[in-house]
């Protein structure tokens, strides 16, 4: 099996409700997508989502949604500095910036 990429850039079609040229225009979103798994009956392939919808109002979204999905793939799997549950076991305690980072596995 080749390597898989979880964050992936693609073009995709999703609702809006604004005028008919940005219906009709091009759209690029970061998408995400379980890697595969061996399974009893062969290969098992997991939903590829649009998890970022990227706006055309930058100068170049191509290249931002890019940069967001190889960030994305390259953290993904780190171990969370601080768990969400544990901020609210301390509502009083406000987090630093650098520990409110949510963790999880890409698989």
């Amino acid at each position: 099996m080749t390597d898989h990429r979880c964050f992936t850039v693609a073009t995709t079609n999703y609702l809006r409700n604004l005028d008919r040229e940005d219906l009709n225009g091009r759209c690029v979103a970061v998408h995400y997508q379980k890697p595969p798994k061996k399974t009893e009956q062969g290969t098992s392939f997991g939903l590829r989502i649009p998890a970022l919808i990227v706006t055309d109002y930058l100068v170049d979204p191509d290249v931002v949604a890019q940069r967001v999905a190889d960030i994305l793939e390259r953290h993904w799997d780190d171990e969370p500095v601080v768990r969400l549950d544990d901020a609210a076991r301390f509502p009083d305690q406000p987090l630093p910036d650098s520990q409110l980072q949510n963790g999880g596995a890409c698989s």
